[in-house]
């Protein structure tokens, strides 16, 4: 009989051996599976974040550039207290006046020169304040020149006007040659 008990615990032993292997082979199963946990770990240092791996989407290219005349006249003359008017309209972008006003005949040849927004505009000529020449509030003026070379950059999108005043002469008419564009 005890040959017959050593085969048998070596039967079993054997049983043993081969589930254990299968068991270790397959997976402890839920005994053995790792803990879960909240608290995520750091990323290593030679890790990078997706976010940083990713090209961000190209610019819209810039608007093409657009020129606009405002002006190139000939001699247009400018009647004693009165003005000339200019008005022009920009997109909705940042702008740069450029230009060049030269009184040719009458007096002195002097005038005074102006660049507003509409609703600076209807105020002034509502009121005929010719003279006042505060560019915070008109945008830009010359004062009494005979050559005045404006450089005013502008916020559209809007209506603005070039002005050429003669209102502070009482008797003179003036003749004026206006050249201006805009570029935004």
């Amino acid at each position: 009989m005890k040959k017959s008990r050593i085969g048998l615990f070596l039967g079993v032993g054997v049983i043993v051996l081969v589930c254990g292997v299968y068991i270790l082979r397959r997976g402890s199963g839920p005994a053995a599976a790792p803990p879960t946990s909240t608290t995520q770990t750091p990323p290593s240092m030679t890790e990078t974040p997706p976010s940083m791996t990713e090209t961000p989407p190209p610019l819209p290219p810039p608007p093409p550039p657009i020129t606009i005349s405002v002006a190139n006249t000939k001699p247009i003359e400018v009647k004693a207290q009165t003005w000339v008017d200019i008005y022009f309209t920009l997109p909705a972008r940042a702008c740069t006046l450029t230009g060049h006003v030269e009184g040719i005949s009458g007096g002195q040849k002097d005038f005074e020169g102006f660049v507003m927004d509409d609703d600076n505009y209807r105020t002034w000529s509502s009121s005929h304040l010719a003279r006042g020449d505060d560019s915070q509030t008109w945008g830009a003026a010359s004062g009494r020149l005979v050559v005045w070379s404006p450089n005013v950059t502008l916020q559209g999108p809007g209506t603005y006007h070039l002005v050429v005043s003669n209102i502070f002469s009482l008797t003179t008419a003036k003749v004026v040659t206006v050249k201006a564009r805009v570029n935004c």
